[in-house]
């Protein structure tokens, strides 16, 4: 049997570290939010909010407080959540897991569709949040949580890490280790 397409895009997207100088159109960062938002979210919360960062300026004030950017992208997608409104909507597990949860989701479909599409992307959680807030201005209950670079791959292609799906597989208890 062979895999679908979406499979099939799930083994090719990569976390990518290297960039083209070929800018990302604002029309292709766009449909890529458009599927950020068709993520499922707890509760209907939906307490997601993408900052897109594509100006050289305001990149540069960023970098430095981002250990885990590299690559020089031409674009990055600052995933944050509302944190006041996961907590009206969801109490305190809206806002400290649903949220997180949602925002992970949304996520997953900006890196796919940029696969799918011919872009690189990598999640970077290492990076200043308090810094990135006050870069972009942000207020106190949106959390920027992650930061997506976002570009054209620079002469990078990886293979998948080898991975068995029965290494990390069990059924109904931890000691059933049948795979049939």
């Amino acid at each position: 049997m062979s895999d679908s397409v979406l499979l099939d895009v799930m083994k090719k997207r990569r976390s990518i570290r290297r960039f083209s100088e070929e800018p990302v159109t604002k029309s292709e960062v766009m449909e890529l939010l458009k599927g950020a938002v068709t993520a499922p979210s707890g509760s209907n919360i939906q307490p997601w909010l993408f900052g897109i960062i594509d100006d050289q300026k305001q990149l540069n004030k960023i970098f430095p407080f981002s250990p885990g950017l590299g690559g020089k992208p031409s674009c990055i997608i600052v995933v944050c959540s509302n944190r006041k409104l996961a907590y009206d909507k969801g109490g305190k597990l809206g806002r400290d897991e649903l949220a997180i949860m949602d925002i992970s989701m949304a996520s997953e479909n900006i890196m796919l569709l940029a696969a799918e599409r011919g872009l690189g992307t990598c999640p970077v959680k290492s990076f200043n949040a308090q810094a990135v807030r006050k870069i972009l201005k942000l207020p106190e209950y949106v959390s920027p949580d992650l930061i997506i670079t976002l570009g054209y791959p620079k002469n990078e292609t990886k293979s998948p890490p080898k991975r068995k799906l029965e290494d990390v597989l069990f059924y109904n208890d931890w000691e059933e280790k049948t795979y049939e």
